[in-house]
């Protein structure tokens, strides 16, 4: 059963981090929602992690950044490295 609320469409993209621990560094995304963001990372945060969030769209041509807060909800190991599925706190 599906529990997502929004459909994820795929989303490569660099995404700038910087944790609630101050520490700063850069991530890949994979896919992208209105409520959250897959992200691959080679270490794994720990769930429940809050994450600042910076990123570039082009909505309608026009490049715009975005600041976002997400939460780690859930952490997946493959042959990629960690995927991480972020939740964006309101």
């Amino acid at each position: 059963m599906e529990k997502r609320k929004h459909r994820r469409i795929p989303f490569e993209r660099v995404v700038n981090v910087s944790s609630d621990t101050g520490q700063d560094y850069t991530l890949a995304a994979y896919d992208f929602s209105l409520s959250g963001m897959g992200l691959y990372s080679e270490k794994p945060p720990v769930i429940g992690d809050i994450l600042k969030l910076r990123f570039h769209i082009t909505p309608l041509g026009k490049p715009r950044e975005l600041d976002v807060e997400g939460q780690v909800k859930h952490i997946n190991f493959t042959e990629r490295g960690y995927m991480l599925g972020v939740s964006f706190l309101d």
